[in-house]
């Protein structure tokens, strides 16, 4: 049983790295200061601490299948006020300047989406993908946008998508995968991680921040099968491996978008 595995694990930890962790619990129990806010998904082999190697009390996490957010016209609906309520608490009460939406790929909450998108445009409804679980409904719900513009990429080719933000200076465009070497879940998935932050700024407790540049908003994304790391690049209009010939550039680049949102 799983569980077996969960309480054995728990019996490791106690004898050999919980001395360590309780000290540094104490450390930040009365000072949390937690840098950034990430959106990731559910899946299980996505160990954000392990590829990010950030510690205890430095960041906020909020896990869902395929690292969606509501925007603000769904807000109102109870099951999609999960992305919005842990936004409002990081930025508002605890002052978080950094979210990050980071995305993955082989996302099996991509495969459903365009699974169960693919099964409402066909004549044949036997492909096994139930359209009626609360899961599709909950894709299909937030994830109609990305939707959307995936079928512009399809029509489009190779040209940039147009990503059209509420909030000024916060629009941009992407080529995805123009070198070809992901898979169409993958671009799917890319595509979503990007279309996540146009929903986060449609928060209208949000938008001041984002304006003023005291909130900025980050795309990454995950190659489960190469462990690479990949963040969106506004100049290059892709997403960008970090890496040690990138990250001095990314740096830079990150410091610009600052100061222009801060102008």
């Amino acid at each position: 049983m799983g569980i077996n595995k969960i309480l054995q694990g728990v019996m490791k930890y106690r004898t050999t790295v919980k001395p360590g962790i309780v000290q540094k619990m104490k450390a930040v129990t009365d000072h949390p200061k937690p840098i950034a806010l990430v959106f990731t998904c559910m899946d299980s082999r996505m160990l954000p601490t392990r590829f990010t190697q950030t510690d205890i009390g430095d960041v906020f996490y909020v896990r869902n299948p395929g690292n969606m957010i509501a925007p603000n016209n769904l807000s109102s609906i109870c099951d999609c006020l999960e992305g919005p309520a842990a936004l409002d608490m990081a930025c508002n009460i605890v002052k978080v300047q950094d979210v990050v939406v980071l995305g993955h790929s082989d996302c099996k909450a991509m495969n459903a989406l365009h699974a169960v998108h693919s099964q409402s445009h066909a004549k044949s409804k036997d492909d096994g993908v139930d359209s009626d679980s609360l899961v599709s409904r909950y894709l299909l719900q937030i994830g109609k946008p990305t939707l959307v513009k995936f079928e512009d990429l399809s029509k489009c080719n190779s040209a940039a998508l147009y990503f059209e933000s509420e909030v000024p200076n916060l629009s941009f465009k992407a080529f995805i995968d123009p070198e070809k070497q992901f898979t169409l879940i993958d671009r799917l998935s890319q595509v979503n991680t990007l279309q996540q932050l146009l929903n986060l700024s449609t928060h209208k407790f949000i938008k001041h921040q984002l304006c003023k540049g005291q909130v900025r908003l980050h795309a990454m994304w995950f190659d489960i099968l190469s462990g690479n790391m990949f963040i969106f690049c506004s100049e290059l209009q892709r997403f960008v491996e970090i890496r040690e010939d990138t990250i001095d550039h990314l740096l830079c680049q990150l410091k610009i978008n600052d100061k222009k949102q801060q102008s």
